[in-house]
């Protein structure tokens, strides 16, 4: 039974210390990276131009390198 009083609706993941949830972040980023860059020619494209392929994201700084996608980018692909 959940306990009513509770601040945190999931209490494991609203009180991780900070460095636990940084490697979580990166796991799951690395995770979404990954795939796209194997099922997305977009994305492949656009992370190989930048020089950056999966196994370069192993820290959350690594994650600046990542180039960041607008909406007219998208809209250029869908025609």
């Amino acid at each position: 039974m959940a306990n009513q009083e509770s601040i945190y609706w999931n209490p494991v993941m609203e009180t991780m210390p900070f460095e636990k949830l940084r490697e979580l972040q990166v796991r799951k980023f690395i995770r979404i990276f990954d795939w796209a860059y194997k099922n997305s020619p977009f994305y492949k494209k656009l992370y190989s131009d930048a020089g950056i392929e999966p196994g370069d994201i192993k820290t959350y700084d690594d994650i600046k390198k990542v180039p960041k996608t607008d909406k007219g980018m998208l809209r250029e692909v869908q025609n």
